[in-house]
């Protein structure tokens, strides 16, 4: 039995020089005074060796456009989209006739030829967002193409000066000063004094901040806690409802016939649908 077992320990020996032998060629990593040492090298997807030093770290902006929160900049914040569906032949049609309107125009111009006539969604369309843009909204469309059909998504965002425009006609509520903490729960407090116990008495961890505030205006921008951060000044909700307020004021038709807004459209099927960003 003993001498089964020292044979037993040798062969574990041997294989553990084995592999102190193997990592000095292939290292997962080690345990030293209590830290992890990375390996010197990692295998890629397609086996190759890839040197540590060569992995790169992923910048803000870059997680930022995986987000998908963002334009393709990566810094302009999307409020709102915009979506429409086409067939992809539809698709391959409008791109063939935009990319050629400029010779086309001439032509028909040359030869007293009518130019065709765009179907009405997509004068609708063309008129809402060159209307957005007016407005002062900034827009940049994307799209996503299947073998049937094509997936069309208009991204809205609000520049500083039309939120601050519009969070003063809309009388949004700015913070002034913060509240000072009173920790002070009258209940809590008469029962404590009647020597009963407060079986719903719970500490609430992270409580928020309450504000003085008052109504936005911007000759009192000084004024307003944190309004040197633009992107962080006014809130995620406060943008989205002035994106909603400027698409339902913006004409896509004749005004005399009530062609204002975006819940039209949709109500038309021009869009598909109309959703702000999370």
């Amino acid at each position: 039995m003993l001498r089964k077992g020292s044979e037993m320990q040798k062969k574990d020996k041997e294989v553990l020089l084995d592999l102190d032998y193997e990592g000095s060629i292939k290292s997962y990593g080690s345990l030293q005074n209590g830290s992890f040492s990375a390996p010197k090298s990692f295998l890629d997807a397609s086996g190759d060796m890839v040197d540590r030093d060569s992995i790169q770290i992923q910048s803000k902006d870059d997680i930022n456009l995986q987000m998908g929160n963002y334009f393709r900049d990566g810094r302009t914040k999307i409020d709102f989209v915009l979506v429409w569906e086409t067939s992809s032949q539809e698709s391959r049609q409008e791109k063939e006739r935009t990319t050629n309107e400029e010779g086309e125009a001439s032509t028909n111009v040359e030869l007293n030829r009518p130019e065709p006539k765009k179907t009405r969604p997509v004068q609708w369309r063309e008129k809402f967002a060159r209307n957005l843009e007016s407005a002062g909204l900034l827009t940049e469309k994307e799209e996503t193409t299947n073998e049937s059909r094509t997936i069309h998504f208009l991204k809205l965002n609000v520049p500083w000066e039309v939120m601050v425009f519009y969070a003063e006609e809309l009388s949004f509520r700015a913070p002034l000063q913060a509240q000072p903490y009173l920790d002070f729960n009258y209940s809590a407090h008469l029962l404590r004094r009647l020597c009963i116990p407060n079986i719903m008495l719970e500490p609430v961890p992270n409580r928020p901040l309450d504000y003085y505030t008052c109504a936005f205006r911007k000759s009192k921008m000084e004024n307003f806690l944190g309004s040197h951060d633009r992107e962080n000044f006014f809130t995620n909700t406060q943008r989205h409802r002035v994106a909603y307020e400027i698409l339902t004021r913006t004409v896509y038709g004749k005004r005399k016939n009530a062609q204002v807004g975006v819940d039209r459209l949709l109500n038309e099927g021009v869009y598909t649908a109309a959703v702000p960003s999370s």
